[in-house]
């Protein structure tokens, strides 16, 4: 609970050292999975990882993860109504689009999700650049 906070409030995570020597191909991956959430990990934090054994490691990784797909929203599942939107509703009729909608809202009304049944097809990844959050190795002082 501790580091949930503190990872929320200040990118930073207290953890005890360990007796271990955790091979680096363990951090590596731990530093793959959350770079697609926006995130990386100290110099500090690595070498203090690395003292775990990997049972430690695998506790400490499905909270951390946990919290920081909470911290972006990556633990929302996401359906869109139009999957290839704008262009998807560009072309539909407007009398479709109104249709659509009709169902779907009365749905909510009454207590159904009524969803459209359209097929996602495949984009382009955005060319955009995006930052990494550092996380750092925090002291309980700091806390």
């Amino acid at each position: 609970m501790k580091n949930t906070i503190f990872l929320k409030r200040k990118n930073k995570l207290i953890i005890d050292a360990g007796n271990s020597k955790l091979e680096p191909q363990y951090i590596f991956a731990l530093i793959k999975n959350i770079e697609p959430l926006g995130y990386s990990i100290s110099e500090a934090l690595a070498e203090r990882l690395s003292t775990l054994d990997k049972d430690q490691l695998s506790v400490f990784y499905k909270q951390f993860i946990s919290d920081l797909k909470t911290m972006v929203g990556a633990n929302v599942k996401f359906r869109p109504m139009y999957p290839n939107f704008p262009k998807q509703v560009e072309e539909l009729p407007k009398e479709t689009l109104f249709d659509i909608n009709t169902l779907h809202y009365l749905g909510d009304w009454i207590g159904i999700r009524i969803m459209p049944d359209f097929v996602k097809k495949r984009r382009p990844k955005l060319s955009e650049e995006t930052s990494i959050q550092i996380i750092d190795l925090g002291k309980n002082e700091e806390f």
